[in-house]
């Protein structure tokens, strides 16, 4: 039997599909609501603010700065 890894939701590239992200991997109180903005110079990532958090999110599907296509989606936070 062969088995293999889920395939990882993808994400649009826009402020709706960061946040839909963001929701789905994480326990972020009011992440469906955060203020965000596109990285100018990264596909797929977005720095999202909410009054008592910041997060940076990486969608999957979309290359990093080296060129490597990301194959999971991912996040950061921090409280402000």
């Amino acid at each position: 039997m062969n088995a293999t890894a889920p395939k990882e939701a993808r994400f649009s590239d826009t402020l709706s599909g960061a946040r839909a992200c963001l929701v789905e991997i994480s326990t972020l109180r009011g992440a469906s609501k955060a203020r965000g903005r596109r990285d100018p110079a990264v596909e797929g990532v977005w720095k999202l603010e909410a009054p008592w958090w910041e997060a940076i999110v990486y969608l999957a599907g979309y290359h990093d700065p080296y060129g490597n296509r990301r194959t999971t989606n991912d996040f950061e936070a921090c409280e402000k």
